[in-house]
């Protein structure tokens, strides 16, 4: 029974990979030359996001949080001044919660695609959302089981 169940996995994986090898996600997860490419920026997000935290503990302003309920207000000031620097902000120190450049700066509008066909190509959508205006960025999800092989997505606009 293990050998035959062992086949028909191997068989159920090698059907999936045909009828989807041409696919932009499956070039994108598993073609060598793409891997490189999103590894490549997702490597530098991270570091970026690494040096924006780091200047806030440097600085002090990590130390100074508590993530307790009674903190919310500070914590939301504390992860906007984080949204402002990844963003390429020169804010110095913690944004000021009275301060109209914090609305400015840090307000933006997501929304959730929740079923997107593993067909559709990164391109296709993107022409659609950049009509609008005040994009920001897409980011889309590979396909899984849970989802029915269909992707999702977080689409991020300014808010204007």
């Amino acid at each position: 029974f293990n050998k035959y169940k062992k086949e028909f996995n191997r068989q159920q994986l090698n059907e999936f990979f045909v009828a989807h090898k041409d696919e932009e996600w499956m070039q994108d997860k598993y073609h060598p030359d793409n891997c490189q490419v999103k590894k490549a920026a997702t490597k530098e997000a991270i570091e970026k996001r690494l040096e924006v935290f780091m200047e806030l503990h440097t600085e002090g302003i990590i130390d100074q949080s508590r993530l307790e309920k009674k903190n919310s207000e500070k914590i939301e000031i504390l992860l906007d001044t984080f949204v402002a620097r990844l963003e390429g902000s020169d804010v110095v120190g913690l944004l000021d919660p009275e301060d109209q450049e914090r609305e400015s700066l840090c307000k933006t509008t997501s929304l959730q695609l929740r079923t997107i066909p593993p067909t559709l190509k990164r391109e296709e959508l993107l022409s659609l959302l950049t009509k609008y205006p005040g994009y920001l960025r897409l980011s889309l999800s590979y396909p899984s089981p849970e989802t029915r092989w269909k992707r999702r997505g977080l689409v991020t606009y300014k808010r204007e």
